[in-house]
């Protein structure tokens, strides 16, 4: 972390010059999430929680969201929209959503992505994977 500056010179064919220089700041981490499903294997017509766990790890008070978006092996989508919410410095918060899978859905992989944004602008991304299976099938008696 710190401020850093950075001079560029160019020198043309007849040895003229410029320089130009820009300075920018490196912030240091300044929020750790994660992001869950569970059940992970759920049938068609099923439901799945999906879990944010957050971290303010700056000195400062946050302004966090996140936008939770699904892709499946038929369709994508948007689940839902956490926040925004204040994050104190070095506290710790949970969020959660439901995922319904429709009896219609395809069976696979459906990966869920969360977007973490501070003050609406994006931080990073974490993942995690739901296998959605055939609905089991009930024995018929006769």
């Amino acid at each position: 972390t710190g401020a850093y500056t950075i001079t560029i010179t160019a020198t043309d064919a007849a040895g003229n010059t410029n320089t130009a220089s820009t300075t920018f700041t490196v912030n240091g981490v300044q929020l750790l999430f994660s992001l869950s499903v569970s059940p992970d294997t759920v049938s068609r017509n099923k439901t799945t929680r999906i879990e944010t766990n957050y971290t303010n790890t700056s000195n400062e008070l946050l302004m966090v969201s996140f936008m939770i978006r699904y892709a499946g092996p038929c369709d994508s989508g948007v689940v839902d929209r956490i926040g925004p919410s204040h994050l104190n410095a070095g506290q710790t918060k949970s969020a959660n959503t439901t995922f319904h899978v429709e009896k219609t859905a395809c069976t696979g992989l459906y990966v869920f992505t969360a977007e973490a944004y501070i003050a609406n602008v994006l931080v990073g991304t974490a993942t995690t994977r739901l296998t959605v299976s055939p609905e089991l099938l009930k024995d018929n008696k006769h």
